[in-house]
């Protein structure tokens, strides 16, 4: 009976390291149509002739899970058989923002390729009316070299009207102001959660005044210069998603140096951090914090880089309505599902955007004031492809409740963060 019992111990043990040393055969791919398999096979981890290890293929998962050709991934085992199966995306995608502001309506169009060659390669631009015409070209190679460097470059035309602030009373005066930069950035990705990336932007700012503070003798009628701007920046992404439910937490942060051709007087630093939190709730809820915080060096000048503005920060302010040397801001959002099926999911969004700014020269004591917070509850409605590439269609309503405050519509692509 002993030996009987020894065998049988013997016998399992046996079964169990062989279990553990199976070695994987063949890593086969089900689903891909755009997507090139050579591409896959470039950035998953899982490699034939090694051991099958489930901890592995899980992070496998989740990274293609998160690039712009996959709606959806999961794998099976079967014996010694790695399959993946992919629900690709649509990602051609129209970029495509409206809103309102003091009655008059502007916009943004464009249109971008998230799957370029079947690499997950962005191409595509943008053009804006604003009273002005605007535009930019964007190209991102994710994956350049291998699975962890890739490049990004970047040209942008951008015109806008801004307010600018002058004298101790705050007197405002509009000023066009544009900026012509091109930009490259490369970024290395240290872990599957982790990436860094560097660059440098060359660029040119123009400032030419409108209207306004008339009584204040000594401010600038126009300003052309040129300036370089050098950056770093760090990703945290330990965010699932499932179609377009997200779960987890994300960090952001970005560092900036900005050089002037007009001597140092002009110089300044700037570097502001993102935090994101995701939860879902039961099936169909889902919620969505984002806390940024930011400084730069403070300088009283107006020409100010932090601003706060519809689609940047707080729905329903207006467009580039400050500026300032600092900035806080937390948004908090609230989506539930009131329909969904295999193709398209609407939401229902309930939201507080919250936030102030620095204006330029005063002290951190006087930044964080509560008679200087913007306050702006609001609701929304999201019509969600879940075929289509980041394919949300974004509408919110944001209303102030704070003094002289404003209100608006926000319409635009993809969830506000």
């Amino acid at each position: 009976m002993k030996s009987k019992i020894v065998i049988l111990i013997s016998i399992l043990f046996s079964t169990i390291g062989f279990a553990q040393e199976k070695n994987i055969k063949k890593v086969v791919f089900e689903g891909l149509d755009k997507t090139k398999p050579s591409f896959v096979r470039s950035i998953i981890k899982v490699k034939e002739g090694e051991p099958i290890d489930s901890l592995v293929l899980a992070k496998d998962v989740d990274r293609l899970r998160r690039l712009p050709s996959f709606a959806h991934v999961y794998f099976q085992v079967q014996g010694d058989i790695v399959t993946y199966h992919f629900q690709e995306n649509f990602t051609i995608l129209p970029d495509v923002n409206l809103w309102t502001v003091d009655d008059e309506l502007w916009f943004k169009v464009g249109a971008y390729e998230y799957n370029l060659l079947g690499r997950n390669i962005t191409l595509g631009g943008f053009y804006q009316y604003n009273t002005h015409n605007s535009y930019g070209i964007n190209l991102k190679i994710p994956f350049l070299f291998g699975s962890r460097f890739g490049i990004a470059i970047n040209h942008m035309n951008w015109t806008s009207d801004e307010p600018l602030y002058f004298g101790p009373n705050d007197i405002e005066a509009t000023y066009t102001y544009q900026n012509r930069s091109i930009e490259l950035l490369g970024f290395y990705e240290l872990d599957f959660k982790n990436t860094i990336s560097v660059g440098g932007t060359f660029f040119n700012e123009r400032y030419n005044h409108v209207e306004g503070a008339d009584e204040i003798t000594g401010k600038p009628l126009t300003l052309n210069i040129d300036k370089w701007l050098l950056k770093f920046n760090y990703e945290y992404n330990n965010v699932k998603q499932h179609f377009f439910y997200v779960d987890g937490l994300a960090n952001s942060f970005y560092f900036q140096s900005v050089k002037t051709a007009r001597g140092v007087a002009d110089d300044f630093l700037i570097g502001w951090n993102d935090v994101k939190f995701y939860k879902r709730i039961k099936e169909k809820g889902n919620l969505a914090f984002r806390f940024r915080f930011g400084l730069a060096t403070n300088n009283d000048s107006p020409f100010a880089p932090f601003a706060l503005d519809n689609h940047i920060n707080i729905r329903g302010i207006g467009d580039r309505i400050d500026r300032g040397t600092g900035t806080v801001v937390l948004n908090n959002e609230y989506r539930h599902t009131l329909f969904e099926n295999d193709w398209l999911g609407i939401q229902g969004v309930g939201f507080v955007d919250t936030g102030l700014i620095r204006q330029p020269g005063e002290d951190i004591s006087n930044f964080l004031r509560a008679n200087k917070i913007n306050v702006y509850p609001g609701i929304g409605l999201r019509f969600l492809h879940k075929k289509i590439y980041n394919a949300v269609i974004r509408i919110d309503y944001g209303y102030g409740v704070t003094e002289n405050s404003s209100n608006g519509i926000v319409i635009g692509l993809g969830q506000y963060f």
